[in-house]
């Protein structure tokens, strides 16, 4: 049973968040959501707001840390995204999204179930 739902992030810059909706909040498991912001440098603080069990809303501010450093978080993105666009595809039939997946699976390197790997052995000199 979620703790918090219609769950809001809202930040002082635009940013593309994935997945393109947020989930809802449970107890003793994280709230996983990726951002892409087109600034070279991101939000200062980010405002979370929701619902709590009893309907009533719940928010609070939250610093952004920018002391964490060598996090891949360019390839936590792309697999956030990928992960989005593959549940579009199925979700919508578009080919589009499902293009965008393939695209973006490949540019990273990141498995997909649009993409297959192909390995094969060489002999050596």
């Amino acid at each position: 049973m979620p703790v918090c739902m219609n769950v809001q992030i809202q930040t002082d810059t635009k940013i593309t968040t994935y997945p393109f909706f947020s989930p809802d909040l449970f107890a003793g498991a994280p709230l996983m959501i990726c951002g892409i912001s087109d600034k070279k440098i991101g939000p200062h603080s980010f405002f979370f707001k929701a619902n709590d069990l009893s309907g009533n809303e719940v928010s609070m501010s939250l610093p952004n840390d920018d002391k964490i450093q060598d996090f891949p978080t360019e390839y936590l993105s792309a697999y956030y995204q990928l992960d989005a666009l593959i549940g579009l595809s199925w979700l919508t039939g578009e080919k589009k999204h499902t293009k965008q997946a393939i695209d973006l699976s490949l540019a990273w390197n990141l498995p997909c179930p649009f993409t297959q790997t192909i390995t094969g052995a060489t002999k050596g000199q």
